[in-house]
């Protein structure tokens, strides 16, 4: 059962450098969406998914050792969380296990605000372009009032107005 418990303590490691890795590239992120540069938010977004994949990976593996130490104390899988596998360790393997939960709670955290941040940006810069493409969109169907109009020519009357009443 030890052993058990710490392999999920060094799974949980792994994904918590994997998600100060993804932190990182967030913030890397920030000025890049400002200035609008595309390739290294693309070069960004890449590592972003190489992470996310193994993070993936260890995912499986940490439910898979989750799974084995529930059956072990005889629990379901729901109710093993954190707090009760520490009533379970030594003194050092569940001092160990809180300081991963917890510096994982403050990572997930600061993600969730780096992430809100940059989709703010990218919200703004997609209203800007939205903006200016129904700016120019406009000027296509502006009424025009000169002889070679297609709707002259093709003998219907000509439009003064540009909307319907």
């Amino acid at each position: 059962m030890l052993k058990l418990a710490e392999e999920l303590i060094a799974i949980l490691q792994e994904q918590l450098d994997l998600y100060t890795q993804l932190l990182s590239l967030a913030r890397a992120k920030r000025p890049v969406l400002v200035k609008g540069k595309i390739e290294e938010l693309d070069g960004i977004t890449k590592q972003e998914e190489a992470i996310i994949f193994q993070v993936g990976r260890l995912e499986g593996q940490r439910n898979r050792i989750h799974q084995a130490l529930a059956n072990h104390f005889a629990l379901s899988p729901a109710n093993l969380t954190a707090t009760e596998l520490e009533k379970y360790l030594d003194a050092d393997a569940a001092a160990r296990l809180r300081c991963v939960f917890d510096k994982m709670v403050n990572i997930f955290a600061d993600l969730e605000k780096e992430n809100k941040t940059n989709t703010e940006l990218i919200e703004h810069s997609l209203e800007y372009v939205n903006f200016y493409l129904n700016i120019l969109s406009n000027t296509d169907t502006s009424p025009s009032y000169n002889d070679n109009d297609k709707e002259r020519k093709n003998g219907a009357p000509a439009r003064i107005f540009d909307q319907k009443i």
